[in-house]
């Protein structure tokens, strides 16, 4: 008791100090305890909202919503889409493979009937390869008949010959601005197609394989598609000479690999072509001389040697086909390797096992200059835009040589006093386009009943 009454009279004494003390600890007691609790509220609470957003998102990134209502409508409405597109493939098919991918009737029945249902690259037997080679060294006065064009004899060339005459007129020649002949006179055909000889050269192989016999007439059919887009634009102006048609000159006309390149450095003018020593070689552009960047005979040329290239240039010598020579590799490579255009634009190096360039199409590129009356541009691209062998174009040049060039025709023979110029929207016109050449239409594409949405969708894209 003695102990409990000393402890007491001590309490007495000091209350306000114990109470003090009771009273922090109490609320430091108090505010731990609430602190925790909040903290602890709102560790869940922001857990809970960064679900519930990771979970918004999830719906938001994805092009189907989880709701099966949608997902049957969208999958629906894919299937239609699919149809759709496997229509139209089939239509446009149909009409390339009817209006101009046709072998010609020259064949004979024997041969047409062989390769018909055939694809690119199939096999052709030896015997109707023979009859291909054949029929090819005579088919081509039929695409110089197609634009009116003057026939070249077969040496032709930058350097001389009735079309490309000897001198120095507006397009060669002695006999004025469209004149022909070297001895003046003046040609009546409506076109004058300058480098009819490099595909002339292809057109001459000994021998062919399956699959340069495809390609060649492959070939043919874009050149079939190209002359007839300019003969039908030269039809629309009614003209009957030479100096009143729409395109008077083909200056050049690429297919293929030769065509896959953009234009960087400067055209060089027709009136130019007879010159030795330039960047493609002796002869110019279109010559057979020796030397230059391509070796003898120019980018496309058949004479002379050296270059980085050897003699011949891209398509080498009388008889040669393959359109260009990578020493050791495999033919079919070298043959079609940055022949076709890939989904990036881009020439595709890689050359698939099936020979297969694209799904629904492939993508060959082709590129013409042509001297022209610009005013008639528009007629030319429709009439390449809606051919059966649909050609897209790309890129258009005008007047790629400049100023310049266009001054130096603006003057007689190189004098000093300027001919009236009858033509002013007369000019060279650069057109690099694609040729859209569709594969046999595939069922496939259609989306499985099982198919995803995602999948469907992706299918049909």
């Amino acid at each position: 008791m003695d102990q409990v009454k000393v402890v007491l009279a001590w309490l007495k004494q000091h209350h306000f100090w114990v109470l003090s003390v009771l009273v922090v600890v109490i609320t430091l007691g108090v505010w731990y305890t609430a602190s925790s609790s909040v903290a602890s509220q709102t560790k869940a609470n922001i857990s809970k909202i960064e679900s519930e957003f990771s979970s918004i998102q999830q719906i938001i990134g994805k092009p189907f919503k989880p709701n099966d209502g949608v997902n049957k409508a969208q999958k629906e409405e894919t299937e239609k889409l699919a149809e759709d597109v496997l229509r139209e493939w089939q239509g446009l098919y149909k009409i390339q493979k009817e209006e101009v991918l046709i072998w010609p009737p020259e064949l004979g029945d024997r041969f047409v009937n062989a390769v018909k249902d055939a694809k690119f690259g199939d096999r052709i037997s030896p015997r109707n390869r023979e009859i291909y080679v054949n029929y090819i060294k005579e088919t081509f006065p039929s695409l110089v008949e197609i634009v009116d064009a003057e026939l070249l004899a077969e040496d032709a060339s930058g350097g001389g010959g009735r079309a490309f005459g000897g001198g120095r007129g507006e397009f060669g020649g002695r006999g004025g601005e469209f004149a022909g002949g070297a001895d003046g006179e003046t040609s009546n055909h409506l076109v004058q197609w300058l480098d009819q000889g490099d595909l002339r050269a292809r057109l001459s192989p000994e021998s062919v394989t399956d699959l340069q016999a495809w390609v060649l007439q492959e070939d043919l059919w874009v050149y079939r598609t190209l002359l007839q887009a300019i003969a039908n634009t030269n039809e629309a102006t009614g003209a009957t000479r030479r100096d009143r048609a729409a395109i008077p000159t083909i200056i050049e006309m690429k297919v293929g690999r030769a065509a896959s390149q953009r234009d960087t450095a400067q055209l060089v003018p027709p009136e130019t072509s007879v010159s030795s020593g330039s960047e493609f070689g002796g002869g110019g552009d279109f010559g057979r001389g020796g030397g230059g960047e391509f070796g003898g005979g120019g980018e496309f040329g058949r004479g002379g040697g050296g270059g980085e290239f050897g003699g011949g240039g891209g398509f080498g010598g009388r008889g040669s086909f393959e359109e260009g020579g990578t020493e050791g590799a495999d033919p079919n490579t070298a043959m079609l390797a940055g022949r076709y255009l890939g989904d990036d634009g881009k020439p595709r190096t890689d050359v698939p096992a099936d020979l297969n360039f694209g799904g629904e199409f492939k993508r060959l590129p082709v590129r013409m200059v042509l001297e022209m009356d610009t005013k008639w541009l528009g007629t030319l691209m429709w009439e390449l835009a809606n051919a059966p062998l649909q050609v897209q174009v790309e890129q258009v040049r005008f007047n790629p040589e400049g100023e310049a060039g266009q001054a130096a025709r603006g003057f007689a023979g190189g004098g000093e006093v300027a001919a009236f110029d009858r033509r002013p929207t007369k000019g060279t016109v650069i057109l690099h386009g694609i040729v859209y050449i569709f594969n046999q239409p595939d069922p496939s594409i259609l989306p499985s009943e099982g198919a995803d949405a995602t999948d469907a969708m992706a299918a049909v894209e």
